[in-house]
């Protein structure tokens, strides 16, 4: 199952902020989350065009991701959850903070930049790691 985490194409051609919906779904399944990019497609097809150009993108894959309190990427996270949610579960703002991470990860290994609108705020996430 392929999901761009964004929800959008970006007009400017830097990383949106990611939706938490690939975390949720990685959690309930019990997979690893695979970090994709794909890049070149913004000159392929900008979104101001309606016609693509023919021309190669570069795929890479990242290494896949676990996303569990094993991990040692997340297990801070895991540890600040409240003891009232059930093992392996997470609140939103963890997710969120889990798909940063992962989203973060991808954004180097595309070479790319946080869009401008939200670079501070992708930033501050970041920063939590305990």
């Amino acid at each position: 199952l392929l999901i761009y985490p964004e929800g959008s194409r970006s007009r400017t051609g830097k990383m949106f902020r990611p939706k938490i919906g690939f975390v949720k779904l990685a959690l309930l399944a019990g997979v690893p989350v695979v970090p994709l990019t794909m890049k070149g497609t913004y000159e392929i097809l900008p979104p101001h065009k309606r016609v693509p150009v023919l021309r190669r993108c570069k795929v890479v894959i990242g290494k896949k991701v676990s996303i569990s309190p094993d991990n040692p990427a997340f297990h801070d996270i895991f540890l600040r959850q409240p003891k009232e949610l059930k093992p392996g579960k997470l609140s939103d703002e963890a997710m969120e903070e889990i798909a940063v991470r992962i989203m973060n990860d991808i954004r180097i290994l595309a070479g790319q930049e946080w869009d401008d609108s939200i670079a501070h705020e992708m930033e501050t996430i970041l920063k939590r790691r305990g």
